[in-house]
């Protein structure tokens, strides 16, 4: 039910309306495929999963991206704020692109292969090295590619 849902998850945050979604989210699974499970999306191409995967209540692009790379171990690249952030601050993108953009072209010129290990490594550069706040250019190996990285370690 619903409200043990919300008691399960109540240290997340909005877990009554995150509650609602996630069940929502078990019925419709449940009524296509039969049972709790997604394995039977790794039989589809990568772009009807991603299309099953944001119909469903609550799920945007970042979150189906998750899925399809981690679970279903297809191509996708999600873009939480390190990701976008390092990327912005490489000059890789413009500082007002969208997460959904920036999704998109990383997708586009990044190797499938590579997207995991790239996707990951950008999230422990971002949040061990360039930190939103006090980032570490001095320890930043990629300084030079980077505004930021030029004007706070004089490089």
């Amino acid at each position: 039910e619903t409200k043990e849902i919300a008691e399960a998850i109540k240290s997340a945050g909005i877990s009554n309306i995150k509650a609602g979604r996630i069940k929502a989210i078990l019925e419709t699974v449940e009524d296509v495929f039969g049972k709790l499970n997604l394995d039977e999306l790794k039989e589809w191409d990568h772009i009807s999963a991603r299309d099953f995967l944001q119909n469903l209540p609550g799920v945007g692009p970042k979150t189906a991206a998750c899925v399809l790379l981690f679970n279903l171990d297809m191509p996708a690249f999600p873009v939480d704020t390190h990701v976008s952030r390092v990327s912005r601050r490489i000059g890789w993108f413009h500082p007002s692109a969208s997460a959904e953009s920036i999704q998109a072209r990383l997708e586009e010129i990044i190797p499938p292969k590579r997207h995991l290990g790239a996707h990951l490594n950008l999230i422990l550069h971002g949040k061990n090295i360039c930190r939103s706040r006090k980032p570490e250019c001095a320890r930043c190996p990629i300084r030079y590619l980077c505004l930021t990285g030029k004007e706070t370690a004089g490089s």
